[in-house]
């Protein structure tokens, strides 16, 4: 993995505790591979909709932060991870409840609130 990556998932992992769950079982899914990065941080977005389709608040505003500062980083293989995994495995996992979709979606910061709405069209 990307050290870069590796050093995003430590940290929303630190914020969200519960997807370490999600990282270990697609870790150990890949045994003896490894994971690619967008496989990996997909996976965890669509475990982390699964919480916020129960409860809207389940992640909390530093996750989102998290997410949004990527883009102030020069980093395209993390940049990659993050929107093509995470945010569209997030989305991707709310299609059931767009109400709470929507809900979601504006949870974001600016630039990836734009990412995630472009991708759903």
């Amino acid at each position: 993995m990307h050290a870069s990556c590796l050093k995003f998932l430590g940290d929303f992992c630190e914020i969200c505790q519960d997807a370490r769950e999600s990282w270990q079982k697609c870790y150990a899914e890949w045994r003896p591979e490894e994971p690619p990065d967008t496989v990996l941080f997909g996976d965890i977005g669509y475990y982390v909709a699964a919480g916020l389709a129960k409860d809207v608040d389940y992640l909390s505003f530093e996750a989102f932060k998290l997410i949004e500062d990527v883009f102030d980083q020069s980093d395209e293989v993390l940049l990659t991870a993050v929107l093509t995994g995470l945010v569209e495995g997030m989305i991707s996992g709310l299609t059931e409840v767009p109400e709470i979709r929507e809900k979601v979606i504006e949870k974001f910061g600016v630039r990836s609130r734009a990412h995630a709405r472009a991708w759903l069209s």
